[in-house]
């Protein structure tokens, strides 16, 4: 007894987990989903496509699993759409309200509507039938499963969230699988992002499973990264595939190409394998400018600074060196000279007289020893040290010479006696008594004696200019 209730037991732990994976296959959203209910074992993408060929006129029947794996009675509509792109490119299906065109107005369901209790599953039969006038290639579409909800008593929007399953007919006839490329574009996303954008054009007439890949790489061809994936591309559509490349810390140049591979086998159908007629296209590769992050941006202008310093530095004791080289004399050491007392007597660095003539620690310098040192004048003084003094007293001396030069050329001022003006004055008057127009006297006076005065100087009204340095110095 205890045994056939531990089988049992087992049994349905069994059954719960089968269902529980069974249940979750066709789960997409909020608990609820739909399956084809008839796939066929040689195409593996029928169990969640619904795939047909089929001749114009012909009708398909077909059916769809409405699956409840919720703990809750629900109500699902159920109804055919026609195929529309989504805003990234991929499949995307109309709305219910919607016109229907395409495959949306092909599909005849047996029931709108269904049912279900929780954990349970109902099978809706459904047909297809293809118009006498279609054209040839792939048509797609849609079968939608949406959640049935209540009148909401509030003012609020009632958002009812579906699922579907896409519809795929094919009209034989001449069929075409061609795909073309367009050049990589790159887009900047601020300073150390970007986008690198491809767009894949299908000219034919049926979609194609296509494998997209954007290789991106070094300049030394090394490979960085790949971006990509399985996609399928609808017939006279474009689909762009965007991949974001951030930046590496210090920035780089790279190379990316897109690589498209598809199959053009024109026999070929959606979800078979072993491709007779692979194709490959690609891209040019194009170039381009990752820029480094704020912090690899700072390392490198520290080094760049770095760099800089040390190059400075490199040039600066080259001079130095040939400055000492050409410059600097031979000494013949003698008794009791030392690092030191040679560094005082020609005034220069002791670890520079050390490097100069190569000595190392403890910096023995032994009687005869030939080195290099600054060339020494006087005692204790270098040339360098003289000759700036001894400019220094030429130019004095220069100086000098040239203000006495200066002072002695400056002629005195001659001192002029009123007297002779006066005499000179008369004298001219009287040998040349026409030339001068004599005033005329008045009648009724008298005249006056001449009385011979001492005649002023003549004033100049002008202010006096400030005599120079050098006048005083000459009248001192």
């Amino acid at each position: 007894m205890e045994k056939g209730t531990e089988k049992l037991f087992l049994f349905l732990i069994l059954i719960t987990i089968y269902s529980k994976i069974f249940y979750s296959q066709a789960i997409e959203y909020s608990g609820f989903g739909g399956k084809p209910a008839f796939p066929r074992e040689d195409n593996p993408r029928t169990e969640s496509i619904f795939i047909h060929t089929a001749d114009p006129g012909k009708t398909i029947d077909e059916g769809i699993r409405v699956i409840n794996n919720t703990n809750e009675t629900k109500t699902f509509v159920v109804y055919a759409a026609d195929y529309t792109k989504s805003t990234d490119g991929g499949f995307a299906c109309k709305q219910y309200s919607q016109d229907k065109k395409g495959i949306g107005n092909w599909v005849i369901l047996d029931k709108n509507e269904v049912t279900l209790d929780p954990m349970s599953e109902e099978t809706i039969p459904f047909t297809i039938n293809v118009p006498e006038d279609v054209e040839v290639g792939e048509h797609n579409g849609c079968i939608l499963i949406q959640e049935k909800k209540p009148p909401s008593e509030s003012a609020g929007i009632s958002i009812s969230v579906r699922t579907g399953l896409r519809v795929a007919i094919t009209i034989p006839g001449e069929i075409i699988r061609k795909l073309s490329l367009s050049d990589i574009l790159v887009k900047r996303k601020g300073l150390d992002k970007l986008t690198l954008s491809l767009s894949v054009s299908n000219t034919g007439n049926v979609s194609v499973d296509t494998d997209v890949k954007v290789r991106v790489s070094n300049l030394l061809n090394k490979e960085i990264i790949i971006f990509g994936g399985q996609y399928p591309i609808f017939r006279s559509d474009v689909a762009t595939y965007n991949y974001d490349v951030k930046s590496p810390t210090f920035g780089s140049i790279y190379k990316a190409k897109g690589i498209v591979t598809y199959d053009g086998n024109a026999a070929a159908v959606i979800g078979e394998t072993g491709s007779s007629n692979p194709i490959t296209i690609e891209t040019r590769p194009i170039y381009f400018i990752v820029f480094p992050t704020l912090k690899g941006l700072a390392i490198i202008l520290s080094v760049i600074f770095f760099l800089i310093f040390l190059l400075l530095k490199i040039i600066i004791k080259k001079k130095r060196q040939k400055w000492i080289m050409k410059n600097w004399v031979q000494y013949k050491a003698r008794k009791g000279d030392d690092i030191n007392s040679l560094s005082d007597r020609y005034n220069v660095n002791w670890k520079l007289l050390a490097k100069t003539n190569k000595l190392r620690p403890p910096y023995i310098i032994k009687s005869g020893d030939i080195l290099r040192v600054p060339p020494k004048m006087d005692g204790n003084k270098n040339t360098f040290t003289r000759n700036l003094k001894k400019l220094g007293k030429d130019n004095d001396n220069r100086i000098s010479k040239r203000a006495s030069d200066k002072i002695k050329s400056v002629k005195k001022p001659k001192v002029v006696n009123p007297n002779n003006i006066h005499n000179k004055l008369e004298s001219d008057f009287n040998s040349k008594p026409n030339s001068i127009n004599k005033p005329q006297l008045k009648p009724k006076s008298k005249p006056k004696p001449k009385t011979f005065t001492k005649s002023k100087p003549a004033v100049n009204k002008e202010p006096p200019s400030k005599p120079s340095v050098d006048e005083i110095s000459s009248i001192i």
